[in-house]
């Protein structure tokens, strides 16, 4: 008989007859019921019975298959429209096949999404892994205009970044010229409306201050710290 083990580990071997015997004797000398393997050979037991005047003896061979080494490696985060390359380990007894359908050891991806390998081996052995692939923001601009009119007319009415970036942990606060805060938020899409209190502030220029911390390629960056000036205009 054969056994083949595709993930080499420990291996019990033991005696699966359903009578009582009285003795054991394996080839690797031991005299338990049941031994523990880890190496490919060939192993075999003799057993004793009717008080030591009758045995049986039988053998197989365990063949520990040598794994193949599979790792797409971690998730990949790649700028936008930006292509990259999976690779699987070659061998050239093996049979590949990718979730797209390809059936080489590698394939180029672009389209965000998961995907996986099944490798083959030529003992029948099926090797798997999967890796998720982002595309993600590779810079992160914000520009804030240097003047707006919230004069009700539909046009310009509020004072907010324009942005194509993912951020964490954006703040905006705005002054005027004496110091005092008239504006404050901590979400990217709420802008300030010429208002303090419900109260529309006198034409003039104000300070602004905003901190914000990219997300590029899947990672939180640095903080940023923006400051500059803006003009209410009606």
């Amino acid at each position: 008989d054969n056994l083949l083990f595709c993930n080499p580990s420990d291996v019990t071997l033991q005696n699966t007859h359903l009578e009582t015997f009285e003795s054991f004797l394996w080839s690797t000398s031991e005299t338990t019921q049941a031994i523990t393997v880890n190496r490919s050979g060939t192993y075999w037991l003799q057993v004793t019975y009717n008080c030591g005047v009758d045995s049986l003896a039988d053998s197989v061979n365990v063949v520990f298959v040598t794994p193949i080494v599979l790792d797409l490696g971690a998730d990949v985060y790649a700028c936008e429209n930006e292509t990259h390359v999976l690779n699987a380990p070659p061998c050239d007894s093996c049979s590949y096949l990718w979730n797209t359908g390809n059936t080489g050891d590698t394939i180029v991806v672009q389209i965000p999404g998961n995907y996986w390998i099944n490798i083959t081996d030529s003992s029948g052995c099926v090797y798997s892994d999967t890796v998720n692939f982002f595309n993600s923001k590779c810079e992160c601009q914000l520009y804030f205009p240097n003047s707006f009119t919230p004069n009700s007319d539909g046009l310009n009415e509020s004072f907010q970044p324009y942005y194509y970036c993912d951020l964490f942990d954006y703040r905006l606060k705005i002054f005027n010229r004496w110091g005092e805060p008239v504006f404050s938020t901590q979400n990217s899409m709420d802008g300030w409306n010429g208002r303090q209190k419900n109260t529309i502030v006198p034409i003039g220029t104000y300070i602004y201050t905003a901190t914000y911390t990219p997300i590029l390629k899947g990672k939180v960056e640095k903080p940023i710290t923006r400051t500059g000036f803006v003009t209410v205009i009606y």
